[in-house]
């Protein structure tokens, strides 16, 4: 999970990480080509076809989830109401 909040966090939000080799993350994700060293040491997406297929991931999973949320929301509500009674 740790590996996919990082590229989340390259990606959507826009942060920045440094390429550091020996952290476990970052060597696995350049061991498989998804992500390389910056000029300025830091970790981006290694090509934009990777870039734009990992960002629509994050975003139709955003998408998704977020109309099943509010539909069991309600659901959830109900229940704590009649557990509260």
């Amino acid at each position: 999970m740790k590996k996919k909040r990082i590229i989340n966090s390259l990606l959507i939000d826009g942060e920045y990480k440094d390429f550091n080799i020996d952290d476990p993350i970052v060597k696995l994700g350049s061991m498989f080509g998804y992500l390389k060293k910056e000029e300025n040491d830091r970790a981006v997406i290694a090509n934009k076809i990777f870039e734009t297929r990992i960002s629509n991931y994050f975003i139709s999973k955003i998408s998704n989830i977020s109309p099943l949320k509010s539909k069991f929301s309600n659901v959830l509500d109900s229940d704590m109401d009649s557990i509260r009674r």
